[in-house]
């Protein structure tokens, strides 16, 4: 690898992993890493800056819708009062551990053993 490949090399950690750049170029992540000091590009290495660079190159996804809306949460509350959390999850098709959330957001009901401590 030459320093004409320095500016290539710099530009795709912009926007990309080590890992692809290293591959490309048939050397191993720490040999990227050390251009990019050399380069005087440190900060692409840092985790914040590094971040940040990437989530501006290519965003995350929007967040996967409910798969139960929150008009119908009042209607789980009620059936957890008549059945047990992880029938209500079979009848909407989610796990219990959802159906639980629910109901605790609903009610701000807190989990049995918190706050709880053990006496030695």
């Amino acid at each position: 690898m030459s320093h004409e490949d320095w500016p290539a090399i710099v530009a795709r950690a912009e926007g990309e992993g080590l890992r692809p750049i290293a591959a490309d170029y048939g050397v191993s992540q720490e040999t990227i890493r050390a251009v990019l000091r050399r380069a005087g590009r440190a900060d692409l290495l840092a985790d914040v800056g590094r971040r940040r660079s990437l989530e501006a190159a290519a965003p995350l996804p929007p967040p996967a819708p409910a798969k139960i809306p929150k008009e119908r949460h009042a209607e789980i509350v009620i059936l957890c009062q008549r059945h047990t959390q992880a029938e209500v999850a079979a009848i909407f098709g989610v796990s219990q551990a959802t159906v639980w959330r629910i109901v605790r957001r609903a009610t701000g009901a807190k989990r049995p053993d918190a706050g709880v401590t053990s006496g030695t």
